[in-house]
Formats: structure tokens, sequence, C-alpha cells
């Protein structure tokens, strides 16, 4: 993340606990809008973390895949009784609001530096965005939970993304559908932002699905867990069970709550854009620049 996503991220965070925290002290209710704000907030981090890739149109199908491979991978882990569309409708509905919001971000010239990404043409996005809804109707209306199948899709994606020659081959292959040159595929063509640190948290709740240990979780809430913005880009790996337990009781933000935060976020600032990049640019040498 960039020091103005950075900020950004945090001053929002801010704002919204400083206007729950007044709408709650009016309404009498314990933090008002705290599980709408984090998904919305997350799902839309999603996409605008995603750097831009040269292959023509996978800066925007990648994190779309994040949140569709999300939610079959909650389908796979939930019983059945548990994910009914109604109860988790707003949290569907919500996912495909935002693929088509990002969609339609082709259409108009945005400020630079507000997304990095390259929205399909429309026709595509609404034609990927059906098939991949038809595998998530799919799997939530199947009547057993498929967790090997969704551990086995998790592993393979990562072998596949994390092996070089085979990132270049999936690369090449997709710059000859997009009708671009394959001379230049790399496996630096597929950055997925995120798949590691997301492979782990859903294998682990696969794992304690297939253990018995898994808590119930509605579709918003793992998705909040899967996606959680302050930690998607770097981590670090959570428990569903812990993470709920905080997600679900929130600790009330006072003095000395927003001094501990403000003091975590200089420290790590100056951590990573003083004494991290200081390192790399002393560590960064002729020999080295051009292995790289």
């Amino acid at each position: 993340m960039s020091l103005t996503q950075i900020v950004a991220a945090f001053l929002a965070a801010l704002l919204y606990r400083l206007l729950s925290a007044w709408l709650s002290r009016r309404n009498g209710q314990a933090e008002w809008g705290r599980i709408p704000f984090l998904f919305g907030t997350s799902v839309l981090v999603v996409y605008w973390l995603q750097p831009s890739l040269p292959i023509r149109g996978l800066d925007y199908w990648l994190p779309t895949l994040t949140l569709g491979l999300t939610t079959i991978c909650w389908a796979a882990v939930t019983p059945r009784e548990e994910r009914g569309f109604r109860a988790n409708a707003p949290a569907l509905l919500g996912l495909l609001g935002a693929a088509l919001l990002v969609a339609l971000t082709g259409l108009i010239n945005l400020p630079a530096g507000i997304l990095t990404l390259a929205a399909p043409p429309i026709a595509q996005a609404f034609v990927g965005l059906f098939l991949l809804g038809l595998l998530i109707f799919i799997s939530i209306r199947n009547r057993r939970t498929s967790t090997g199948k969704i551990l086995g899709v998790l592993v393979a994606l990562f072998i596949l993304l994390k092996t070089p020659a085979l990132a270049s081959s999936i690369s090449a292959g997709l710059r000859a559908l997009a009708g671009q040159n394959t001379a230049g595929a790399s496996a630096l063509d597929i950055r997925w932002l995120g798949f590691s640190y997301l492979a782990f948290r859903l294998i682990h709740t696969v794992r304690d699905r297939q253990s018995g240990r898994l808590p119930s979780a509605t579709l918003a809430e793992f998705l909040i867990y899967a996606v959680f913005f302050p930690a998607f880009s770097s981590g670090p790996i959570d428990r569903l069970e812990r993470f709920l337990k905080d997600l679900r009781s929130p600790a009330p933000l006072d003095s000395a709550e927003t001094g501990e935060a403000l003091r975590r976020l200089i420290i790590g600032l100056f951590k990573k854009f003083a004494v991290s990049d200081t390192l790399a640019i002393i560590a960064l040498n002729t020999q080295v620049a051009e292995q790289i």
C-alpha cells in the first residue's frame, strides 16, 4: 500500500468510528452500521489495491475472482441450512453491485490515481459475472459441503501461480485470448494481489471445517474475515473464531484507544517508509539491479 492509501484507509475508519459512536448514542444501538461498513469497504478495497497489469482486463478479473472464490469457499464450509439466499441476500447483492460499479468505471474518465485497474468491456463483464454468479448459485444450492474440492482448487491455484514456468504459460495463454503479443509473457503478468494471504485464510477455514472446529458465520462476516482491508495486503493470518469474537463485540472508541492507534500508525509508517525504504536503496547495488 502507498502512503496515500494507508492514510485514506485510516481516515475512513476513524470517521466511521466517530460517526458510529455519535449515532449509537442517539439511537441507543451498540454500534451503528459496523458490518455493512466493514463489508463494503473491504470489498471495494480489493479492487482499489489491485495494481495495473499488462494483460487486458486481468486487473479487474483477479479481484473479482478473489471475491467469487471466497464466496464459493464459504458455501463449501457452511452447512446447507445456514446458506439460505434470503439471509445472505444483502451480501450477495453487495458483491454484485461492487463488481458492476467497478466495471462501469470503464465508461467514465476517473481522475488519475483513484483506480489503477482497467475495467473490461461491459459485454465481457456481464458475461463473466453471469458465469461466476451461476457457479456461486450452484455452490450455495449444493446439498453437501464440498471441502475436498475447494481445498484442491486452492492448492492447485497456489502451485500454478507460484511456479514461474507455469505462471508464464498461463500468461501466454491469457495474452493470446486477449489478442496481445505472447512474446513478452511473464510470471509477473499475473500479480494477484493478496492471493497468498487469501489462500492461507481459506485453507484454514476448510481444515477447521473438516475437523469440526469452524464457527458459524454469515457470508458478510466470512467475506470481511477473508478480505479484511487493514490486513489484506500484508496480513497477519488470523483465525476465524478469534476474528468473529472481535467483529461481534467491538471495543469502545475512547481517547486511549485512539491514541494507541495513532501511535501504532506513526511507528508503522516510520518503519515502512523511512527504515525499510532506506535499507532497500542501500542494498540495491548495480549487480542486484541487473539480476532483478
